[in-house]
C-alpha cells in the first residue's frame, strides 16, 4: 500500500475521532490531564507523527524510516485496542477490569504468533538488506 493511502487513511480516522468528541461534546475531557486524557493525547499522537513523517518524501523512499513510522502506527494501534477496554472501560462506577490468566496466556500466544510471523515474513521478503550495487555502469 502507498504511504499516501496510509497518510489518508490515517487523517481520516483522526478526523473521524475528532468530529465525535465533538458531537458528544468530550473536548473538555481532553485537556482535564488526568490519566485518561494523557493516554488519548498519546494515542493521538502516535497516530499523528507518523502521518506527518510519511508526507515527506525522504520519509517514504528510506525503508528504515518508512518501518520507524510503520512500527509507530501499530504501537498506536495496540494502544488504542489496550486503552478501550483495560483502561478507560467502566460500565458502573466502582468497577474494574483484570484480565485472567487464560486471557493473558492467550494474549502472549498472539504476541508469539505474530513474532513468529514477522520473522518468515523478514526471511522470505527481506525489506532492510540494502540496495543491490552492479560492477557495470551503463550510459
Amino acid at each position: 500500500m502507498d504511504a499516501k493511502v496510509i497518510t489518508f487513511i490515517v487523517i481520516f480516522v483522526l478526523a473521524v475521532a475528532f468530529f465525535a468528541y465533538s458531537c458528544y461534546r468530550r473536548f473538555g475531557l481532553v485537556f482535564k490531564l488526568d490519566m485518561y486524557s494523557i493516554v488519548f493525547l498519546t494515542e493521538i499522537t502516535l497516530f499523528f507523527v507518523p502521518a506527518v513523517l510519511m508526507m515527506q518524501r525522504k520519509w517514504v523512499e528510506n525503508r528504515g524510516k518508512l518501518l520507524f513510522a510503520a512500527i509507530l502506527l501499530v504501537t498506536a494501534g495496540a494502544m488504542y485496542r489496550m486503552d478501550t477496554f483495560l483502561t478507560a472501560y467502566r460500565p458502573v462506577s466502582g468497577w474494574s477490569y483484570s484480565p485472567s490468566w487464560g486471557e493473558l496466556l492467550f494474549s502472549a500466544c498472539l504476541l508469539s504468533v505474530g513474532i513468529a510471523v514477522y520473522v518468515v515474513m523478514a526471511k522470505l521478503f527481506p525489506l532492510l538488506s540494502g540496495v543491490l550495487k552492479t560492477d557495470k555502469i551503463r550510459l
